[in-house]
């Protein structure tokens, strides 16, 4: 059954009064009956009586209803035929009886249905919202009111899920992804918050209020980073102990305080919850940009913590996030800071997994020899290679910002050669970032717009300055 026949038998129960009517048209009739006591009579009218009755309820009601009372109003003339009651009271009883079976077959009915809506509105939240609330969902609150609250916005991804991997057996992969959508469901539940699922293994998930119950929380910017760090410790450890060739898949994420509007484009009998809000497309770019096994969080949610955390731990990062033309500050919290051997065990494992181990040649660059000269200053360049470059930067950025540089060399004639090239300046991606000091960052900086014949040339001179000894300094 449909949802629409469900609304057509809700309504017709909730305007039960033209098949009373019906009755009371056969209560006459009956009364009509006994007056001329004529059996033959009797029986024709007592036919016509429930026949009524039936043909009222049978235009009255759904599908499911109009067949179980015209069957309850098509007993009465039977009974009175072959009983061959005559007197008037017996009449009654039997009337009485019959409508009253009428009666609570349209009622029982309709309790039916509501417990099936109930229980329909429970299965379409579950996973969704915390188990309590469930237990308290009344039907009459849907579809829910659209509502617009403060609300501490978290978004997840599962890292590496979309890499298609050779060689995994499918139904392992689904069910890792199934256990690992479930265990940060569960865990949102818990705390308090609600979820919504996305494609590409992202969650959406809300803290600061509940849907079903229209209740506000407070303090949910402590509760969302809470929840974010246990699940991050928790994947962590999962990442570290993985079975050989068993599935490894980081965590990343975006957390934002900001305004939303919560509506409901379900009916009574299944929700589906919406929430929009510009806020969220931060929360989102800040998960893009988030290293594995890392949390980023903007500085409005970072000011509205209670919980305090060490100068060690949170680390001030500069965000590419859409529609602003600058980076945006933003905050790291990275979960295995003091444990840095737990974090690369987690990453050699995935790595490992998702086949992305380093295959290319690099070269080490001696300090001052090659350095890159960017808007914001001089970046030192740690090494190199066909793919990019890792350098020390003084601003902690994320991943995804793009660059504009020009390559330059200690060594006269190498700087006059790059100054040289017609490609310059290179656009460069951050690929991955790591604080090493107060105001040292190392970063991994992809190039991008270079060709393959370019590419080899710029790779060509800087390999080049690196065979080549450094001019000695005069006394």
């Amino acid at each position: 059954m449909g949802n629409k026949e469900i609304t057509i038998i809700n309504q017709k129960i909730t305007s039960i009064w033209p098949s009373l009517g019906a009755q009371a048209l056969a209560w006459f009739f009956a009364c009509l009956v006994f007056i001329v006591r004529d059996l033959s009579v009797i029986w024709l009218f007592t036919f016509f009586s429930g026949f009524f009755i039936g043909f009222a309820v049978y235009f009255t009601s759904g599908v499911f209803i109009k067949y179980v009372t015209a069957f309850g109003c098509g007993i009465i003339p039977f009974v009175w035929y072959f009983s061959g009651l005559d007197s008037f009271f017996l009449h009654i009883v039997v009337y009485i009886l019959s409508s009253t079976t009428t009666s609570v077959a349209v009622y029982g009915a309709g309790y039916l249905l509501e417990g099936r809506a109930k229980f329909s509105l429970i299965n379409s939240m579950e996973g969704q919202v915390q188990e309590s609330s469930l237990q308290q969902i009344n039907i009459s609150d849907f579809p829910l009111k659209t509502v617009e609250e403060v609300m501490t916005v978290v978004v997840i991804q599962i890292y590496g899920i979309d890499y298609g991997f050779d060689g995994i057996d499918s139904e392992v992969l689904v069910n890792k992804i199934r256990y690992q959508s479930a265990a940060i469901q569960s865990k949102v539940n818990q705390a308090g918050g609600f979820v919504r699922r996305s494609e590409g293994g992202i969650l959406y998930c809300f803290f600061g209020y509940d849907p079903v119950l229209n209740k506000c929380e407070a303090g949910h910017g402590d509760t969302a980073v809470r929840s974010a760090l246990a699940l991050q410790k928790m994947n962590l450890s999962e990442c570290r102990h993985a079975l050989a060739a068993s599935p490894v898949f980081p965590l990343k994420f975006g957390i934002n305080t900001c305004p939303v509007t919560v509506g409901d484009l379900g009916n009574r009998y299944s929700a589906d919850l919406m929430v929009v809000g510009s806020g969220i497309n931060i929360a989102l770019d800040l998960m893009s940009a988030c290293e594995p096994f890392s949390i980023l969080m903007t500085d409005i949610t970072k000011i509205i913590l209670k919980d305090s955390y060490s100068s060690n731990e949170l680390f001030k990062r500069m965000v590419q996030v859409s529609h602003f033309d600058q980076l945006v500050e933003s905050w790291e919290f990275n979960p295995s800071l003091n444990k840095s051997s737990h974090f690369d065990e987690a990453m050699s494992a995935f790595r490992q997994y998702a086949n992305r181990q380093r295959r290319e040649q690099r070269w080490p660059v001696r300090k001052g020899l090659l350095w890159l000269e960017a808007a914001f200053g001089r970046i030192d360049l740690h090494n190199f290679s066909s793919e990019g470059f890792a350098a020390d930067t003084p601003e902690y950025l994320s991943k995804g910002v793009m660059l504009y540089v020009h390559i330059r060399c200690s060594i006269p004639e190498i700087d006059k050669k790059l100054l040289a090239l017609e490609f310059m300046p290179v656009i460069v991606e951050v690929r991955w970032g790591k604080p090493l000091a107060e105001d040292l960052c190392l970063h991994g900086l992809a190039i991008k717009n270079l060709s393959a014949e370019d590419s080899a040339l710029l790779m060509l001179l800087c390999r080049e300055a690196v065979a080549m000894k450094l001019p000695e300094k005069r006394a």
